[in-house]
């Protein structure tokens, strides 16, 4: 969980570093969210070394207003067993 996701699609040395840890531990990271946009998006994060999909950014909206967006909140539905996330709304 984290404020700003790194989604600017500039591999730095950081993301790079961050993306090898998404590759190596991508069966137990069960979700990746940030906030920051103010916009209700996902992103899919692509592996270094197959280019594969290692996980998904939830970039969640945002309760405050802005001039050009309204509040919103989201809510996950979570697998209690598995910690999996199985819906939102």
């Amino acid at each position: 969980m984290g404020h700003i996701p790194p989604i600017s699609g500039v591999p730095t040395e950081w993301s790079k570093r961050y993306v090898t840890l998404l590759e190596r531990y991508t069966n137990n990271i069960k979700g990746i969210f940030y906030g920051h946009t103010h916009n209700d998006q996902m992103a899919r994060v692509r592996g270094l070394k197959s280019d594969e999909p290692v996980g998904a950014f939830f970039i969640l909206p945002s309760l405050t207003t802005m001039t050009d967006r309204l509040p919103a909140l989201r809510i996950y539905d979570v697998d209690k067993d598995t910690n999996t996330i199985i819906n939102y709304r």
